[in-house]
């Protein structure tokens, strides 16, 4: 154990030379998956394709996690989400005829973006709204479709 303001011999290595008080600390906060203890200092970074990518070096925990989160994001977003599925229900009136309603999800909140004549119109919509959250514009095209029960639910 070293204590406060005395320096540790050479041969101990850097992770030897915390105390006590350094090492509850940093056991009780926790790292992000792409942050690492590297001496005294907290490295962030992340795999992609098999290469390592540097993010930064940092003093402290709570740094080292604001800048994971903040990368983590910024690669989210980078994401281009594809249409998935039809994108449309069919729904049969009671005349006999089918009309289709299109929605999508986003962020686990089933959107709907309206009732169609044929399929291939609903599909169009749905492509529409999926191309939309790609460009990040996506709830304000949403609001100016101007449906009055525009979320039709929240999925658990």
């Amino acid at each position: 154990m070293i204590t406060y303001g005395l320096q540790a011999p050479p041969h101990i290595s850097a992770l030897m030379a915390f105390t006590d008080n350094e090492l509850a600390k940093l056991k009780a906060a926790k790292l992000r998956k792409g942050c690492r203890v590297q001496g005294s200092k907290f490295v962030c970074e992340y795999r992609e394709k098999g290469n390592d990518i540097y993010i930064g070096t940092f003093d402290t925990v709570k740094e080292c996690n604001e800048a994971w989160d903040k990368e983590f994001k910024r690669r989210a977003a980078l994401k281009k989400r594809k249409p998935a599925g039809k994108g449309y229900e069919a729904l049969r009136l009671d005349d006999g005829t089918y009309v289709y309603k299109a929605t999508v999800c986003l962020d686990q909140v089933v959107y709907y973006l309206g009732r169609y004549d044929t399929a291939e119109e609903a599909r169009a919509a749905y492509v529409k709204s999926i191309d939309k959250i790609n460009e990040g514009l996506f709830h304000e095209y949403h609001k100016s479709l101007g449906f009055s029960q525009n979320i039709i639910q929240k999925r658990k």
